[in-house]
């Protein structure tokens, strides 16, 4: 008997508010993947700006390379939220994650596909680079990322990053995080950190 190895598919998550300066070059950067991914979805906390009719705009170009774009609306709550309701309207069996300044790079889809073949892994994350740093800010930034998976303190920030969907369920995504704030009195993002320990109960992450 031959087993077929399963196809995975590609879902990209991106939170906005007030992004419509921006949106534009990172939906750019995702039509011109080698690799395309099922769909990308847009959560929006609530825009005051043009940033829905930005998205809106590009519909029919995403129809046009078969990728879906879809929109929704979650006015309340903040970036975590709004990932982690991305993550239940999702198709994929692979959530990929940026933030809405972000333009990765034309191999970023193929590379989470490959880097992800190995079952045992369920969360991956990459370096980044700052368009508007100057160039130690950024040596510096890539090297403390570099470094924090030899010191143990390695997490993969939702900002480029990708994980198994089954995994984010199994350990009930970000469930937990608010009432862990309120114990510890910890009230700034500890999202990503959060997350990556729970995945490091069930599979390994990446960077």
């Amino acid at each position: 008997m031959i087993f077929m190895a399963k196809k995975e598919t590609i879902s990209i998550i991106i939170p906005t508010l007030n992004e419509e300066k921006i949106i534009g070059n990172c939906l750019d950067s995702l039509l011109e993947q080698t690799k395309k991914p099922l769909e990308v979805i847009i959560i929006d906390n609530g825009s005051a700006d043009k940033t829905l009719s930005t998205v809106k705009s590009y519909i029919s170009k995403f129809k046009g390379e078969k990728i879906a774009l879809k929109i929704f609306l979650h006015a309340k709550g903040n970036q975590t939220n709004a990932r982690d309701f991305g993550v239940r309207k999702s198709r994929g069996s692979i959530i990929g994650s940026l933030d809405a300044d972000a333009c990765p790079d034309k191999n970023w889809v193929s590379s989470i596909i490959k880097n992800l073949k190995d079952q045992k892994i369920i969360g991956i994350g990459g370096k980044s680079r700052f368009r508007n740093k100057g160039f130690l800010f950024n040596l510096g930034y890539i090297a403390y990322y570099y470094l924090r998976p030899i010191i143990g303190l390695y997490c993969i920030g939702g900002g480029n990053s990708a994980f198994r969907k089954d995994a984010f369920l199994k350990v009930r995504g970000y469930n937990g995080l608010e009432e862990l704030r309120k114990k510890k009195k910890i009230y700034h993002a500890k999202d990503d950190f959060f997350l990556s320990k729970k995945f490091e109960q069930i599979g390994k992450i990446r960077f």
